[in-house]
């Protein structure tokens, strides 16, 4: 465990999130509407941020759970939440 989230740290965060906010930003960019497809692209990066606070809070429980506290991670919920928010 201590190999595989080791792997998985800020960096790597940081890049999957930024490769989905891409995503999000093609896919619901193009509005005809600028107004209504920015508020489009704000709800879904809400989302995406309770999503990453969720996967956080998830992981976080496990490793406290079955390895005892030994496992630390090297994100926090708080910088999870945060790369979506402008």
């Amino acid at each position: 465990a201590k190999k595989l989230l080791s792997s998985y740290d800020n960096k790597e965060l940081r890049r999957g999130a930024d490769l989905l906010k891409k995503r999000v930003e093609k896919h619901f960019g193009d509005a005809d509407d600028p107004g209504l497809s920015r508020s489009l692209v704000m709800k879904v990066f809400k989302e995406c941020a309770t999503r990453y606070e969720d996967a956080y809070d998830r992981l976080k429980n496990i490793t406290d759970s079955v390895y005892e506290g030994q496992v630390e991670l090297d994100w926090n919920r708080e910088e999870a939440g945060s790369l979506f928010r402008r």
